[in-house]
């Protein structure tokens, strides 16, 4: 098996390469950026994020979407997942050197193939809280 190897900058990001649990032959490189600053109490208010996940208020970078789409979620799916987040959900909420704070979620969800999936979900309120900006939606990746 691989090992994995991780590599930080001082740009704040770092690279993971290797992946123990795929396949042997499998060399996997997934960049991560760091947030540069965290903390452990959420910026937006969960009451809000799921009201606008009600009515589809929604915007997905194109990561998020392509996220979406590999794991085979629609739009009502995901926003039926934001809706069943619970405070017991949230990681984390961090920040880079912009001053735009993003909540961090991890949540296991009933896909719509009934398959039950360990999410990671990231995200702000945006427009003076008047939509969810998603920008991640995917799979929980271990390393």
């Amino acid at each position: 098996m691989g090992r994995v190897k991780q590599e930080k900058y001082t740009d704040g990001t770092a690279i993971v390469r290797g992946a123990p649990s795929l396949t042997p032959k499998l060399n996997l490189t997934i960049m991560v950026t760091l947030f540069t600053e965290t903390r452990d109490y959420p910026r937006y208010d969960l009451r809000q994020v799921h009201a606008l996940a009600a009515i589809q208020k929604v915007y997905l970078t194109r990561s998020a979407q392509r996220d979406m789409r590999a794991i085979r979620y629609e739009l009502d799916d995901v926003c039926r997942c934001l809706g069943e987040l619970k405070s017991s959900n949230f990681r984390h909420s961090g920040r880079y050197e912009d001053p735009l704070w993003y909540d961090v979620y991890r949540i296991r969800f009933t896909s719509p193939t009934e398959h039950v999936d360990d999410l990671y979900i990231k995200l702000s309120l945006g427009r003076g809280c008047l939509v969810i900006d998603l920008f991640s939606f995917h799979l929980t990746r271990t390393i």
